[in-house]
């Protein structure tokens, strides 16, 4: 019974062996059904042109491309795109197994893949690999190259310049367009077809999943014509036929590898332009049977003229803080009828010539307030800042229109009325104007330093109105040429307006125009009266510029009277204290008192003036003094007093303001023979004003301001013996009341009509 029982458990446990094996082993086939299931599920087929099957498969959790025996399938090295048996490319998504058959055209010659499907004509070429490009189009040819300005050759390290005109600037952006469509050929489009009746391009030939390498065969009977790639007759919208050539440039690297590249039609929806490429490397050109087309970048660039790539400069560059400082500033015009062969066609005299004063010169000087004095035989007249500044300002920053030629020829200069020929049949300058100035170049400028001599010529449109202008720059010292900037400029004419202006325009309309701290002496005539001034300011003190504070004035007149305003006045009290007052100051030893003894009080003149409260007064040894708004009181021990009124400087000071406010309200040209008969009539004449003045270094000077009779309203008004202008008949007559209400210390309005 024992022995049966250990049996039974024996074979039980083989039973439970037997189960466990088989289990195992269907566990292990149930696993691999399962991985050929998933690896099945994540694989995709790609089905070839030839009928070749690849799979993408998902190992090491990357997706990659296979052939059937699950080798990985080759790849290119510029994209890594997969190639199959026949050169299918075929780029996979190695994240998500996605998958795309790459169209490439087949590349020819010095074709290169860019990115994507795009191609380069060429292999991209640098601008720092660029030596020059030469365009060739309907406007002419033209060469940018790299040039050495010291030994004047051609240095594939030097700077890009215009090979005919090295010293011409030109437009930096442009240019940049320009050699990156030259040098970076990337196409848009690959052509291998001719055009279709609407001028559209065939669509290039790809390898695609339809393509068959079998059966196929690429058309390449291109009409170039079509698209502007070769020489032809053509009719233009008008009717008329004319003779089209294609532009062309040719690109040389430093290494001197050179590419030809011809630049035909724009494509009919204006997207780009059609292109061909023609080898040069041997002794005969050879153009490449295929059409591409390039991003408008490349038409516009290489169809323009020269002209447009060029900077205008109308003047050798001037700064923003310094176009100003000019001199010898000239504007001259032709005179009516004059010829090339005359000795002076443009006159005795210019139409404007002034200089600038540099304010170091001219600081607490006569000329503090005018920085521009007239080169011409203008004495007295005053240069019209505003004008002048408006006109150079013009000049610092033109509103150009265009350029219109780069390296004139004379007949070029002659056609834009900038030169003319002589008797002898020779172009020389005969513009209707012409500007000339000097300036200073400021230090470390460029290459050139010193001063400058400019002359520009210039001639206006008859249509537009605008001004054509050709610049040459000169040594000053020596008028030896140095450059010129090769241009013919168009310039609106509102830029240069003031080569129109008269004298008029450039002189200021205030015509007494002093610092009444540097005048000595004025003095008026009139028929029925007269008066005199003599103005001492040599008491003022100049510790911070000009000043008038301590101005005192002698005056008298033809009624007989005479007075003297206060410059002022200075006591010794008993303490030994020195007192100085002034017509608005008190000051103690040189110092103002303690608002404790002082107020300041507004005084009859409307001028706030610093006084002595009532129970303060200068004590002296014979006298006391007080000190008012308006007088100063003094009270001598013996019972007599005296009173001097403070504010008389000002009622003068307020005077000369008037003399200032003086204006000429038009010009008022008047031949010799009529001013002779104007002047000449004694009825006419109305007064004389005459301003004598010293300026800090002792020289002194004399004005003399004449006034004639035209209306009732209006005075001629000569200055220096110099007319040809008019002003208010009031204003005139309020020189001779004024001068009464300064004799009598009456408040005098400067701004008043009468």
């Amino acid at each position: 019974m024992k022995h049966t029982k250990e049996k039974q458990k024996a074979s039980l446990m083989k039973r439970r062996t037997r189960a466990i094996i088989i289990g195992v082993a269907a566990l292990a086939l149930l696993i691999v059904a399962m991985v050929l299931v998933l690896e099945y599920a994540q694989t995709t087929i790609v089905t070839d042109a030839d009928g070749t099957n690849y799979y993408i498969r998902k190992r090491d959790g990357v997706y990659a491309l296979y052939d059937a025996e699950k080798n990985p399938v080759p790849t290119e090295e510029q994209f890594g795109y997969y190639v199959t048996e026949i050169g299918t490319l075929i780029r996979v998504d190695p994240e998500t197994g996605e998958y795309e058959i790459i169209a490439l055209v087949d590349i020819e010659g010095t074709e290169t893949y860019a990115f994507d499907t795009r191609i380069m004509i060429f292999p991209s070429v640098s601008k720092a690999n660029i030596l020059s490009i030469e365009v060739h189009n309907s406007t002419g040819s033209y060469t940018f190259c790299r040039y050495n300005a010291i030994t004047g050759e051609i240095d594939p390290k030097g700077d890009f310049i215009i090979e005919s005109s090295p010293t011409t600037l030109y437009d930096e952006d442009f240019f940049s367009k320009m050699y990156v469509a030259a040098g970076y050929t990337m196409t848009l489009q690959k052509v291998t077809g001719p055009a279709d009746a609407d001028g559209n391009p065939t669509p290039p030939i790809k390898r695609d999943e339809h393509w068959n390498p079998c059966t196929h065969t690429a058309p390449c009977a291109c009409d170039y014509k079509e698209y502007g790639l070769a020489a032809c007759s053509r009719v233009d919208d008008k009717g008329t036929e004319y003779f089209y050539e294609p532009a062309y440039y040719i690109l040389t690297d430093v290494d001197g590898n050179r590419h030809k590249v011809i630049v035909g039609d724009m494509l009919p929806d204006e997207s780009g332009y059609y292109v061909q490429y023609v080898d040069i490397s041997g002794k005969t050109e050879v153009k490449r049977d295929t059409v591409y087309v390039m991003n408008p970048d490349m038409g516009e660039t290489m169809n323009a003229a020269i002209e447009e790539y060029v900077k205008p400069t109308l003047t050798y560059p001037m700064t923003s803080t310094t176009y100003f400082d000019v001199q010898d500033f000239t504007v001259v015009r032709l005179q009516n009828g004059a010829t090339p062969d005359d000795e002076n066609p443009y006159g005795e005299k210019p139409v404007i010539s002034f200089s600038y004063i540099d304010l170091s010169e001219r600081q607490n000087t006569l000329q503090a307030n005018f920085p521009y004095t007239f080169s011409l035989n203008w004495k007295g007249y005053t240069p019209d800042v505003t004008s002048i500044e408006q006109s150079l300002r013009s000049l610092y920053e033109p509103n150009y229109v265009k350029v219109c030629k780069l390296n004139p020829t004379h007949e070029d200069l002659a056609s834009y009325g900038l030169y003319a020929k002589d008797e002898n049949g020779e172009f020389v300058p005969h513009a209707p104007y012409v500007i000339s100035f000097k300036y200073d170049v400021p230090e470390g400028d460029g290459e050139v330093s010193g001063t400058l001599l400019q002359r520009i010529l210039l001639a206006k449109d008859k249509e537009t109105g605008n001004y054509y202008a050709y610049t040459m720059v000169y040594r000053a010292d020596n008028n030896k040429l140095l450059f010129s900037y090769n241009t013919v400029l168009e310039i609106s004419r509102h830029s240069l307006a003031f080569l129109e202006w008269e004298e008029a325009d450039w002189i200021s309309k205030t015509y007494i125009n002093f610092d009444v701290a540097f005048v000595t002496s004025i003095q008026l005539n009139a028929p029925d009266y007269w008066a005199e001034f003599l103005p001492d300011n040599s008491n003022s003190v100049f510790s911070n510029g000009i000043n008038t504070n301590r101005m005192e004035v002698t005056a008298k007149d033809s009624t007989g009277k005479e007075l003297t305003t206060v410059g002022e006045l200075v006591f010794e009290d008993v303490s030994g204290g020195r007192w100085v007052i002034t017509p608005t100051e008190i000051l103690l030893n040189d110092k103002k008192i303690s608002s404790d003894y002082t107020y300041y009080e507004t005084s009859l003149v409307d001028r706030e003036v610093l006084c002595l409260k009532d129970e303060n007064y200068i004590n002296c040894s014979d006298k006391i003094v007080k000190v008012g708004p308006n007088s100063v009181y003094i009270e001598y021990h013996n019972g007599t007093t005296e009173t001097i009124p403070r504010y008389g400087t000002h009622i003068f000071l307020d005077y000369y303001d008037m003399l200032g406010y003086s204006a000429m309200i038009d010009d008022y040209p008047l031949t010799p023979e009529e001013e002779a008969a104007l002047i000449g009539n004694s009825a006419n004449f109305l007064l004389s004003l005459t301003l004598k003045t010293e300026d800090t270094d002792g020289t002194t000077d004399t004005t003399v301001y004449s006034f004639y009779r035209i209306s009732a309203h209006k005075a001629y008004i000569m200055i220096n013996g110099r007319g040809g202008f008019c002003v208010k008949m009031n204003r005139v007559q309020k020189f001779i009341s004024d001068a009464q209400k300064f004799m009598n210390l009456e408040p005098i309005d400067p701004t008043a009509k009468y």
